[in-house]
C-alpha cells in the first residue's frame, strides 16, 4: 500500500469502530505496522464513535489536536450501527474546512 508524500510526512489520526474487539486489534495492529500512525482511537459501537468524533471536534476547535484523517466503521454494531454513525459524523464534519 503506497501513501502519498503528504501522508508520509505527517502521522495519521485514526478512529476504528467495531463491536468485535478482536477485529479492532487486527485492524489497529495492521495499520500500526505501516508506521504512518500518530494515534488510533477505538470505539465498540456507533454511539461511542460519534462521541469520540464530537470530542475530537471540540479539541480541534480549541487548538488541542487535529481532526481524524481516517475513520473505519463496522456497519453492523449495537446502539448505533455504522450507517447511522456515518450520517451523523458527516453532519459534524460538514462545516469544518
Amino acid at each position: 500500500m503506497a501513501l502519498s508524500n503528504k501522508y508520509k510526512q505527517r502521522k495519521l489520526r485514526i478512529l476504528v469502530a467495531n463491536d468485535n474487539i478482536f477485529q479492532i486489534l487486527v485492524i489497529s495492529n495492521s495499520i500500526k505496522i505501516l508506521g504512518y500512525v500518530e494515534r488510533i482511537d477505538e470505539a465498540l459501537n456507533g454511539q461511542e464513535a460519534l462521541e469520540l468524533v464530537i470530542q475530537n471536534e471540540v479539541n480541534f476547535l480549541n487548538g488541542k489536536e487535529r481532526l481524524y484523517d481516517l475513520i473505519f466503521l463496522d456497519l453492523d454494531m449495537p446502539i448505533k450501527n455504522g450507517y447511522e454513525a456515518c450520517k451523523l459524523i458527516q453532519k459534524h464534519y460538514k462545516h469544518i474546512q
